[in-house]
């Protein structure tokens, strides 16, 4: 007899058990993500940023959603802009666009235009960090920590950590001159500027390409201080001698030749000033590069 009941004990507690893990798959099946979140027992909330630092987190930009209800969940889209007072032709802004859709109940689906390294999901006294290394833009399902009876927790709110998009980016590059008229009305287009004090002309490459600008100082002392000042996505090529000037007292004509120019210097970076003797005319020709970004 009391063989027969440790049978049916032994029976009893399989079938527990193996309702139990069934129940425990069916649980992961439903709330999980493309990745398996590490859960903080004890999290402590702050703002955006200290919570991905807290995380672990290889961020540049943070955005903390709050007020998670869990019968209307949270879907909406949600603009982040790292500069709110910037003006909308200004550069960089550091846009982001996250998404949240399916957020009823205690999970929800996420969409971002830059990719995301860590989210982290508070709920109860606990948190879960869903991680993606390489960077995603998209998952679903993901969940807040579970109680001891293996039930979420209620969302409370939600962080994103993530970074700009990475560019992938080819150098080209174009011969340019200061703007004014043309040496030769045919074949060469380099152009040869008249001086006036304190004035500042465009630096065009390739012909057309606003490629920076061309600032000259009043005289002093015989001398006049030539600036150039590359615009965004633009720098000097990296080659002896990517600046040269030549003065003229009357109007050139004929095909210039950069190589024979008086004054020659080496530029890098964005910026480069050079002073030169006055004179009423000048010839600047520069090699530039500017970025072809995909």
């Amino acid at each position: 007899m009391r063989v027969k009941m440790m049978k049916k004990s032994i029976r009893f507690g399989m079938i527990i058990m193996v309702i139990g893990l069934m129940v425990c798959a069916f649980s992961l099946s439903v709330f999980s993500a493309s990745v398996v979140p590490v859960l903080f027992d004890s999290w402590q909330s702050g703002n955006a940023k200290a919570e991905c630092e807290l995380a672990g987190c290889n961020a540049e930009f943070f955005l903390k959603i709050d007020g998670w209800d869990k019968e209307n969940g949270k879907d909406g889209t949600y603009d982040y802009v790292s500069d709110p007072d910037a003006l909308e032709n200004e550069w960089p802004i550091h846009d982001n666009i996250i998404t949240i859709t399916n957020s009823a109940g205690q999970t929800f689906d996420w969409a971002s235009v830059y990719p995301v390294t860590c989210i982290i999901v508070k709920g109860g006294p606990g948190a879960n960090v869903f991680y993606y290394p390489g960077g995603a833009y998209s998952d679903t399902s993901l969940y807040a920590p579970t109680n001891l009876n293996n039930q979420l927790y209620d969302i409370s709110h939600v962080t994103f950590c993530f970074n700009e998009p990475k560019q992938e980016c080819e150098w080209i590059g174009e011969t340019a001159w200061a703007a004014g008229t043309r040496y030769t009305p045919r074949g060469n287009w380099a152009t040869y500027t008249p001086y006036v004090a304190n004035s500042t002309v465009t630096l065009y490459a390739g012909r057309t390409m606003e490629a920076g600008t061309v600032n000259f100082s009043a005289s002093i002392v015989g001398q006049v201080t030539i600036t150039i000042n590359l615009n965004s996505g633009w720098r000097f090529e990296d080659v002896a001698e990517n600046v040269k000037i030549q003065g003229y007292t009357s109007t050139p004509s004929g095909n210039p030749v950069p190589g024979r120019f008086a004054y020659k210097g080496n530029a890098s970076e964005s910026s480069f000033s050079m002073a030169v003797p006055e004179n009423n005319f000048y010839g600047i020709h520069a090699n530039v590069e500017w970025a072809k970004c995909e």
